[in-house]
């Protein structure tokens, strides 16, 4: 398949997920404290420095989730986190349950620490809702955590308060551990909307909360996430103990960032401030324009980057998103990617500028509306 130059030239990215490609105002000084001469010194500790413990601590705090420092470890990375996390809970060939639909992520990393997945079902029904039936089903006696990503992406997907309790029950009379992954919960997609309790809430089994500077403040490429831990103290102080010995065993995170955490954090902020507005303004257009095209739907979203766009199912998802990109020039995602279980579904990012977003899905519409 080839675009023409001025295809090329008119193309237009609805999958962009990079906030540092999509046109927000960063402060010049925002990286400054990474520079700072207190960061000559090298003080090596194994669950991260004081200084930035206390600041994923307070950023916790900032959404209402009462946390201490020191039930937070500092990580390079989400995705670090959970390497960690696999070596924490599981022994080769054990498992762990993930979410379906989701980010197709998690078959990578666990393959990378040996360890196997399991899927329990997100169901629509003009709301997403996790299916517990399928979650209690899918756990053996290799299960050692269930992964919750909350909100959930790409679908927005929340989860309740009676969800996280059944899920804590489940985990409590398993021995199972939750790993709530929230790095999209600063992003209510309705204005007077939250983005539901926090994994962290549920006190009946090892609880750890995932979040990081790529999303709170749209800094992917300042390397700096953390995990706060949750649940019954004896459970939190045996995990942290042998966390401790794992994360000593790599020291990856830098010195310089873990000092600057608090400055990025605070700076930061208006960061999260121009990401919230944008993909609130690009959901209520997607949702409103919609509106004109009977046969698509937008499927109803909590929080989160991303919107879910049901089309009429009269060719696959991939020959689909290829004429799109062929004949229309904008780029989407298929359904497929995400592990929908049937067709046909395209998902969209709502982080790009607002002109190029309303373009595109203009394009969209015209392209599926008029199949």
């Amino acid at each position: 398949m080839a675009l023409s130059r001025e295809r090329l030239r008119s193309f237009i990215d609805l999958t962009e997920s990079n906030p540092t490609r999509a046109g927000f105002s960063y402060p010049p000084s925002l990286l400054a404290s990474l520079a700072a001469e207190r960061a000559l010194t090298y003080e090596p500790q194994a669950l991260g420095l004081t200084v930035a413990r206390e600041a994923a601590a307070a950023d916790y705090c900032r959404r209402d989730v009462p946390i201490t420092a020191d039930r937070i470890v500092i990580t390079a990375s989400t995705s670090e986190a959970y390497s960690l996390l696999f070596k924490l809970l599981c022994n080769p060939g054990d498992c762990v349950l993930v979410p379906r639909p989701s980010y197709p992520l998690f078959e990578h990393l666990t393959q990378l620490d040996a360890v196997e997945v399991a899927p329990y079902d997100l169901e629509y029904h003009g709301a997403w809702r996790i299916n517990l039936d399928s979650m209690a089903r899918a756990v053996t006696a290799r299960t050692r955590a269930i992964l919750l990503v909350n909100p959930n992406n790409p679908t927005g997907t929340t989860a309740k308060a009676d969800e996280l309790s059944q899920i804590g029950e489940l985990c409590r009379a398993g021995g199972l551990a939750l790993v709530g992954d929230e790095v999209f919960a600063d992003y209510a997609l309705e204005e007077t909307g939250g983005t539901g309790p926090s994994v962290l809430a549920q006190p009946k089994a090892l609880t750890f909360g995932l979040g990081g500077l790529s999303k709170t403040v749209g800094l992917p490429q300042v390397k700096l996430g953390w995990m706060a831990l949750g649940g019954p103290d004896d459970l939190v102080h045996a995990a942290l103990e042998r966390l401790e010995v794992i994360c000593d065993a790599y020291l990856s995170v830098s010195t310089p960032v873990q000092l600057a955490a608090p400055e990025l954090l605070s700076q930061g902020a208006v960061i999260r401030q121009q990401i919230a507005e944008r993909i609130r303004t690009n959901y209520e257009h997607l949702k409103q324009v919609v509106r004109a095209y009977p046969a698509c739907t937008v499927l109803k979203a909590d929080a989160g980057w991303y919107a879910v766009i049901q089309v009429p199912s009269t060719t696959g998802e991939e020959a689909l998103v290829l004429d799109l990109l062929e004949r229309s020039a904008v780029l989407v995602h298929p359904g497929y990617f995400f592990d929908f279980p049937r067709e046909a579904f395209l998902v969209l990012s709502l982080l790009p500028r607002v002109d190029e977003f309303r373009t595109g899905v203009h394009r969209l519409l015209s392209h599926v509306g008029g199949r």
